[in-house]
């Protein structure tokens, strides 16, 4: 997970990063790194971009390849609720 404190980002700001070449094309071949989306909130000017990788470093070196501001990138594990979908769209929350 890499967490960015980036006040004023936008939707649009979070799609042209995951879109970029840097993740799009280099990534896939950058030791196992494969974007898995991102979380936005816009009021608190933060975006939290997820990762899936061989290790931190990976994911670090990814991340700076691709020109994410980041503020620190932790491990996560997505667990998910009892009966619920493993995939949902924002129209199914």
């Amino acid at each position: 997970m890499v967490e960015c404190y980036w006040p004023g980002i936008t939707e649009g700001q979070v799609r042209e990063i995951l879109e970029r070449s840097g993740l799009a094309g280099r990534l896939s071949s950058q030791a196992g790194v494969q974007p898995l989306g991102s979380l936005l909130v816009p009021s608190d000017g933060m975006v939290i971009f997820l990762f899936e990788g061989t290790s931190p470093a990976a994911i670090r070196e990814a991340a700076a390849l691709a020109e994410v501001p980041f503020d620190r990138i932790v491990e996560f594990q997505h667990i998910m609720a009892a009966g619920s979908p493993s995939k949902c769209s924002s129209s199914e929350m």
